[in-house]
């Protein structure tokens, strides 16, 4: 653990020190910076420079535009008048003195295209040159004409000159501020920064009580940027101070996790292994529990590819395994045969999950051997074999007790002698057949096993009277304890039946007026018909919400569902081979519930259904059918229940029969 601390503690340093290198190059940032003033100043005087002698060769040629001007104006009328009276030393004197004016440097007079006097001597490569016709005086003709050159030699070697003498006083101008610029950087900047970086390179970020860094010079009113520089360093000394101790007791949590956690992988009893996916998966890791379970040394397993024949009875069995994880992202008692290394298959169920570790996907595998779990399935499922013969033997004793409950249902069908009340209590009979099928197999199983239990008990006794081997009393206690579960499963099934039976007869003998849950009554006249139904191949459907509470008569509303029930089966479906019944309800409001119950039968024709609610109307009449089942429910519906009924049918497509009543049913006089 030491060790790893001065490993993190070396490596920052390590990365802290490289820092303070680069910041310590404060020689290298004075050059930049002295190199970026003259630059800057250069450039700066190029452009000055520039401007200025634009405007001084502005200037030198509005100089000889004067001149020119001058020319015009003074000296061109006396030139003409000496030009007329033909005076010739006087027209070269007048020539000499124009070409003695500054830039001038030649002037000649020509008469028709022929010079005839000319002074100076054009030596500037560079000229300008104006003509000016001589006209004497009050006479509009040309008698000659002057032409006069300039030098631009002249002017472009004064600005040349000017352009020098500029750049020379700035170049002596940048470098004094450079040599500044240096000094004052090298003294107020690059000694701290060196001093930052030695300090960087000299932190040590185990040492909680290292000095602050602090400049050698006077503190100003305002911090300037070093001293935020200086503040940002002792902060993040003491972060990186804080981060390495939280880092290290993180990383000693880390490793003391990865300990914990491999001991748990090794010392787990199942077997586990772990496989990274490049292409394939191959085994990464395996427990004990694996090397044990499948006889492979680890060292031969890891880094083999996991859908290896060697591994499997069946390879088919790990691709169909792989892709179900790979659709759903885990996968549960997926069974397979394993092959050990010693060629013996187990039956394995195998459990896994894929999940993601530093960018890396893993696949967990849990292998479960139930070789010897289904073998003992596979003899108890032959030992229930053996039962079943057995209960045959004795279905005799159960003769009786089913006899009684005939005789019961026959007295109590005996005592319907109203015919209304007959057919409300029709369903009733069929329901207590029901019920009494339904408890022949409960029954009937438990009196086998009282009995078997019984003989065994007998058995037991008679061998513990020569000498009791333990092997004999331990099948014994074995199978009283599977005989006492059988038992308490059957008679806890018949007691459901008979407390389901109970509820739905009171209710629908009483007719009296009690809250209840919708979704409950309708599961428990569901359950009393399920004898009659599961007979044939028709399928009842509920689809009741549990939060519906009623304050009304449960009896006739079953009397009014089972009814339905019993007309959809007997006239909707009409011995069809299949049929299915939905039951729905649900809250118009605060106050009203709605109820369907539809079916996909063969529909009533359309001349029928203005008839079907009408006493004695039926379609099977002779053949069982009383023409009173409808007419019971539109009774029951319209006076106990307090609502309404509408029926909506399509030949080939159904019936659907649609109740409105109240939550709170309306006071009555009479039972219905």
């Amino acid at each position: 653990m030491a060790e790893n601390r001065r490993s993190l503690a070396r490596w920052i340093s390590a990365r802290l020190g490289g820092v303070g290198t680069a910041a310590g190059l404060g020689d290298v940032l004075a050059v930049r910076l002295v190199v970026a003033i003259v630059l800057f100043s250069a450039f700066f005087a190029l452009i000055a420079t520039a401007i200025q002698s634009y405007f001084q060769y502005r200037e030198e040629m509005a100089t000889i535009r004067s001149r020119f001007a001058e020319l015009r104006e003074l000296q061109i009328p006396v030139l003409a008048n000496s030009v007329w009276a033909y005076e010739g030393d006087q027209i070269n004197v007048q020539l000499k003195g124009i070409t003695q004016l500054p830039y001038m440097e030649t002037a000649s007079v020509a008469v028709e295209s022929e010079i005839k006097w000319s002074s100076g001597k054009l030596i500037s490569k560079n000229v300008l040159t104006e003509k000016f016709p001589l006209v004497r005086e009050g006479d509009k003709v040309a008698i000659a004409v002057l032409e006069v050159t300039a030098s631009l030699d002249q002017v472009y070697v004064h600005l040349w000159q000017g352009a020098l003498l500029t750049l020379l006083q700035n170049a002596l101008q940048t470098l004094a501020i450079a040599g500044f610029a240096l000094v004052f950087f090298q003294k107020s900047v690059t000694r701290h920064i060196y001093r930052m970086a030695d300090y960087a390179r000299q932190l040590d970020i185990q040492q909680v009580d290292a000095p602050d860094l602090e400049l050698l010079r006077r503190s100003g009113k305002t911090p300037d940027v070093l001293d935020q520089l200086v503040s940002s360093i002792n902060t993040m000394r003491q972060n990186l101070t804080h981060a390495y101790r939280d880092l290290s007791a993180y990383t000693a949590e880390v490793l003391e996790n990865k300990k914990k956690f491999s001991a748990i992988f090794h010392s787990s009893p199942v077997a586990l292994s772990v496989s990274r996916f490049h292409e394939q998966y191959f085994i990464m890791e395996v427990n004990e529990a694996w090397v044990q379970q499948f006889a492979v040394a680890r060292e031969f397993a890891i880094n083999r590819d996991i859908g290896e024949e060697m591994f499997w009875g069946n390879a088919d069995d790990c691709a169909r395994m792989l892709a179900a994880v790979e659709g759903a992202g885990e996968l549960h008692d997926y069974e397979a045969w394993r092959k050990r290394g010693d060629g013996e298959l187990l039956l394995c169920a195998i459990s896994a999950r894929l999940f993601e570790v530093g960018g890396e996907c893993l696949l967990l595998l849990a292998e479960e051997d139930i070789t010897e779990k289904r073998r003992i399935e596979s003899e108890i499922h032959e030992l229930n074999i053996k039962l079943e013969s057995r209960v045959e033997k004795r279905t005799a004793e159960l003769l009786a007790a089913n006899a009684q409950l005939t005789n019961a249902l026959e007295h109590l069908n005996q005592a319907q002698d109203e015919l209304l009340r007959s057919e409300k209590l029709a369903a009733l009979g069929s329901l207590v057949a029901g019920i009494a099928h339904e408890l022949n197999t409960p029954i009937g199983n438990s009196l086998m096993v009282a009995s078997t239990l019984s003989d065994q008990t007998k058995e037991i006794n008679q061998a513990f009277a020569v000498g009791l081997r333990r092997v004999e009393l331990e099948n014994f206690l074995s199978e009283a304890t599977e005989a006492s579960d059988q038992l308490q499963r059957n008679l806890h099934r018949a007691s459901e039946l008979i407390n389901s039976f109970k509820q739905v007869a009171v209710d629908q003998t009483s007719s009296q007026r009690r809250e209840f849950g919708l979704a409950e009554v309708v599961a428990e006249i569901l359950l009393t018909l399920r004898p009659m139904v599961k007979k044939t191949p028709y399928v009842i459907d509920s689809e009741v919400p549990e939060n519906v509470l009623m304050d009304n008569y449960p009896g006739p509303f079953g009397q009014v569902i089972t009814n339905l029930i019993q007309n959809a089966i007997v006239h909707g479906f009409d011995g069809g081979p299949k049929g299915r019944v939905l039951i729905e309800a649900r809250p118009i409001d605060d106050h009203q519930v709605m109820l369907r119950v539809s079916d996909d039968g063969k529909g009533i024709p359309e001349a029928y259904l203005r008839r079907i609610f009408d006493p004695f109307f039926t379609t099977k009449l002779g053949q069982g059918g009383s023409g009173l089942g409808l007419n019971v429910v539109h009774t029951i519906v319209t006076g106990v229940l307090g609502g309404h009924i509408s029926v909506d049918s399509h030949v080939g497509r159904g019936t659907t029969f649609t109740i409105i009543f109240p939550m709170v049913a309306p006071k009555v006089t009479k039972e219905a």
